[in-house]
């Protein structure tokens, strides 16, 4: 009587029922479902990627660098406040700070009319004079694009935190890793007190090497004047009455002083011809290297040879230690360590040259010679340390963060100045201009001194030496003619030459940049 009612599904003449029964019909609606939440998966994912990590795929498939993470520990950007009045862009706390909104422009110089009749160095004067673009001779274009330039910020610039390594800085430096790409080409200046905000290691590490070298400066330059005019005063005009020497330094020592003296010689002309390319006088100590990139080569490779020589030095001296008796054997007066009557020997010392004492009884090593020693082995530290980090940047950088190579950079320029300016300073002054040893104090070449000279100089050292009953021993002929000819043309050779350097880097100073 009644027709039971169907569900429009189990219709026979529906079409659908013949090739869908209702049971498989749910079970393809899932199917379905599941497959378009599978196909929109990676969209999401996408979306939820932070924006440090959102070129991840992008760069590793890009040919460059399949092997280096791109996201890197050490990138820590390093910039500034923004200007008063522009518009802002609040980044996530990593940032540290603001940026302005056209860093993440398509382009970053939108709106700016005048742009066409301008070169880059116009609007950007600082930045176009740095080490890159004045010494190394790289274009604005060669980095940033010679078209529309993006922000720094944006998706598709080159210049981009995630991109730089391989977009730009692989040009040049081969296998430059994320981290490597974190030194700061266009870095402000270390002195300026702005540079404490935006790039506060390398306004500290400028600022105690500064202190360091004024220090040095302040003590040793009136210390090395006041010397020469109580020198000059007080010690008699004939020349020694006994013409017997003395031996002071043994033959290791005096050829480690001499390769010394030849590597830092080299080492000062090749930076110094680096640092002065933009003079004449620069080009000119460059040619004898080979140019710009000549002088670098030999600059590494003299430097690898002092470290060289430094550790062998170390060796060295830890065979002459008495283990036995360590470490009392460090404190005898033949040591170079500095003990505590160095200390009363040189209040004393300056008392003289005030003309407020008698002249200390020195023994065979007196203060200033125990400094410059140890200022030598300071000096090796700091500068091979940061040659290293500089000479093998590509691969320290995996281990150490890119900025620190501009921190290095300073570190060892002004060391470096340092070391130049109380070498042909100080040390040749107290060395060879005062009256007893002038013109020329022949001890690191001969290895012996005048015994009436050391008598005067170091009272002490001698008084210990007749006491002990040595000094016979330790006496020497004179050195013959031919030889002391050979002495004299070498010690002039290396006078003149720092003298040189020291006279033209002050005079060119002005007219390099910085």
């Amino acid at each position: 009587m009644f027709q039971k009612h169907r569900h429009p599904m189990e219709n026979p003449m529906n079409p659908s029922c013949r090739f869908f029964p209702p049971g498989k019909i749910t079970w393809l609606m899932v199917l379905l479902l599941l497959w378009a939440m599978a196909a929109t998966a990676p969209v999401a994912q996408a979306n939820g990627k932070t924006r440090l990590n959102l070129y991840r795929d992008r760069q590793i498939t890009s040919g460059y660098f399949k092997e280096v993470d791109v996201n890197s520990p050490f990138y820590l950007p390093l910039v500034g406040g923004p200007e008063m009045g522009k518009r802002t862009i609040n980044l996530p706390p990593r940032a540290g700070t603001f940026r302005r909104w056209r860093t993440f422009l398509a382009d970053s110089h939108y709106g700016i009319r005048i742009l066409p009749k301008q070169t880059c160095q116009e609007c950007h004067p600082q930045q176009s004079r740095d080490k890159h673009t004045i010494r190394g001779q790289i274009t604005c274009a060669q980095c940033h694009g010679g078209g529309t330039i993006a922000g720094i910020n944006h998706y598709y610039s080159k210049m981009n935190v995630n991109r730089r390594h391989s977009a730009v800085c692989a040009k040049c430096h081969e296998g430059a890793s994320n981290s490597y790409a974190t030194f700061v080409v266009h870095a402000p200046s270390p002195a300026a007190m702005t540079t404490r905000q935006s790039f506060p290691m390398l306004f500290y590490a400028f600022w105690v090497i500064i202190a360091v070298a004024v220090g040095t400066f302040a003590v040793f330059l009136p210390h090395t004047l006041l010397w020469g005019v109580r020198d000059y005063m007080t010690t008699p005009r004939h020349g020694p009455q006994d013409r017997r020497r003395i031996k002071r330094f043994s033959l290791p020592q005096r050829l480690f002083h001499f390769l010394l003296m030849l590597s830092f010689m080299t080492l000062a002309a090749t930076g110094f011809s680096r640092m002065f390319i933009e003079t004449p006088w620069g080009k000119f100590l460059a040619y004898f290297f080979g140019g710009y990139q000549g002088a670098i080569a030999v600059h590494k490779w003299v430097g690898l040879f002092m470290l060289a020589l430094f550790g062998v030095h170390l060796v060295y001296v830890l065979s002459k230690i008495d283990w036995r008796r360590f470490p009392k054997s460090l404190m005898g007066p033949d040591s170079l360590l500095l003990q505590w009557p160095d200390l009363r020997l040189a209040f004393q010392h300056l008392g003289w040259l005030f003309g407020r004492s008698g002249h200390p009884r020195f023994d065979r090593w007196g203060y200033w010679e125990k400094f410059d020693y140890w200022a030598v082995l300071w000096g090796t530290i700091v500068l091979g340390g940061t040659g290293l980090v500089m000479a093998y940047s590509l691969s320290l950088t995996s281990l150490i963060p890119g900025w620190t190579l501009n921190v290095a950079l300073w570190l060892h320029r002004i060391e470096a100045m340092l070391a130049m300016a109380h070498v042909f300073i100080i040390h040749f002054f107290i060395a060879h201009m005062r009256r007893h040893t002038f013109p020329m104090d022949r001890a690191m070449f001969e290895g012996t001194v005048d015994l009436d000279g050391a008598r005067h100089e170091k009272p002490a050292w001698i008084a210990r030496l007749e006491q002990e009953g040595t000094l016979e021993a330790n006496l020497a002929p004179q050195t013959n003619k031919k030889l002391r000819l050979l002495y004299y043309l070498i010690g002039f050779g290396a006078v003149g030459f720092g003298l040189f350097l020291l006279i033209g880097g002050i005079v060119n100073s002005p007219y390099i940049t910085w």
